[in-house]
């Protein structure tokens, strides 16, 4: 039973609905053989079946009717009657009509009223009772393979809608079986899987999105009071006098400054917003090709910042792949501009694929990330000094890409010293 139960778990619908309908099928007509058998047999034990009957003879005379009877076998043995003899020696023939009536000895019209109220119950039985079963097993052959086959995933089905109707995604469907239902139940964790992972890409969106408001309103607050400042002291001054030409113009080259950082701060979130409405332009290449040829473009770079550049594309097979090379590009520039300008004379770059993930590693020989910007490096406008000359975007932008590349950014610090940027983006 138990193997049988097991085929069944791992057959399809559609073999598992003929095996049961056939084995219903073969149910239902060994009961009515059975029943049909059983109301002969009471029907024979009732009236049974002799090879004899009675041979009723009339002979219809002028003068009545006259009534002989016979007992013979009814396979057609013979029997002589005797002749009628008159009046000495002498035969005579009388104008006779004869008829003829056999009846079975056994017969149902000698039974008493119970048994043949009986009798007549086993042959309405005999063709009533293959229709029930027939009815019976239609029924009991659905319930049953609603309840085996359909009965669980149609429940983990309406469940898991339930939740998705609900907003809630933090479950798993368990329907492990092999056939449609199983496979339906599986489309639909992929679904669910698809749609929490959207879910946890917008709740990150929306949290970097506060953060990156956050990090606007405060970094913005600095010019903003520079400027106000600077107009306070010129208007309270110059209506008195008290503002020489030296004073004035340092005090306006100040104002200038202060504009154009606030200038560049609102330029670098209108960037940031506009990397989320990029489209993601994956082309068929060569792998290998695109690889070399953007470490090369990067290998210019290093050299022009006056450091030594080695490169590993080894691991890269040469197949091809479904990526944006724009993307890559812009990605690598901002992480090797950033290695630039912390590294002390080498950099280095190694390429590899894992899982239909292109990985790409970036090192070099600087100081390396402090605790705090392991932590907070990829948020934005970080600095890890407070010069006004570079904004803090690089890491953030090369974040968002690789996200919208299918892949993400990891940081840490080698052991000897010197920083490591790991990236990963789908090629599939």
């Amino acid at each position: 039973m138990g193997r049988i139960n097991q085929l069944f778990k791992t057959d399809s619908l559609k073999k598992s609905f003929i095996t049961t309908v056939f084995i219903m099928v073969v149910v239902v007509i060994t009961l009515s053989i059975v029943s049909i058998l059983g109301c002969f047999a009471v029907q024979n034990w009732l009236v049974p079946i002799r090879d004899e009957v009675m041979l009723h003879i009339y002979d219809e005379t002028p003068s009545g009717i006259q009534e002989s009877i016979m007992r013979m076998r009814a396979n057609g043995e013979r029997s002589n009657l005797p002749i009628i003899k008159e009046e000495g020696d002498r035969e005579w023939i009388r104008e006779t009509t004869t008829s003829y009536a056999i009846v079975p000895i056994a017969s149902p019209e000698f039974l008493s009223p119970k048994k043949m109220l009986l009798y007549n119950a086993m042959s309405f039985c005999t063709v009533a009772l293959p229709m029930f079963y027939a009815v019976l097993g239609i029924i009991l052959c659905g319930i049953w393979f609603y309840n085996k086959k359909l009965a669980k995933p149609l429940s983990v089905l309406f469940e898991g809608a339930e939740k998705i109707s609900s907003n809630d995604l933090d479950f798993t469907m368990d329907f492990e079986e092999n056939n449609e239902m199983g496979m339906l139940c599986n489309a639909f964790e992929k679904m669910r899987n698809a749609l929490l992972e959207s879910q946890r890409t917008s709740w990150a969106l929306m949290e970097e999105r506060k953060q990156l408001n956050a990090s606007v309103a405060h970094d913005i607050r600095t010019p903003v009071t520079i400027i106000q400042g600077y107009t306070e002291y010129l208007q309270r001054n110059l209506k008195n006098g008290k503002v020489d030409q030296e004073t004035l113009t340092r005090t306006l080259s100040h104002l200038k400054e202060s504009t154009a950082r606030l200038e560049r701060y609102v330029n670098s979130v209108r960037d940031i917003q506009n990397l989320d409405d990029m489209p993601i332009n994956k082309t068929e290449v060569n792998l290998k090709e695109v690889v070399c040829e953007i470490a090369e473009d990067m290998a210019v770079l290093v050299y022009q910042a006056d450091k030594q550049f080695t490169m590993n594309t080894e691991n890269v097979p040469d197949i091809k792949a479904l990526l944006d090379k724009q993307l890559l590009s812009r990605i690598l520039e901002n992480l090797v501009s950033n290695a630039s300008r912390y590294a002390k004379e080498q950099i280095g770059l190694c390429f590899s694929v894992e899982e239909d993930m292109l990985i790409v590693k970036l090192w070099d020989d600087g100081f390396g990330f402090s605790k705090k910007a392991l932590e907070s490096a990829t948020a934005s406008f970080y600095k890890e000094s407070d010069t006004h000359e570079h904004m803090g975007l690089g890491l953030i932008i090369s974040k968002i890409l690789c996200r919208k590349h299918g892949g993400n950014i990891d940081l840490k610090n080698m052991a000897e010293g010197g920083a490591i940027v790991c990236f990963s983006i789908a090629i599939k």
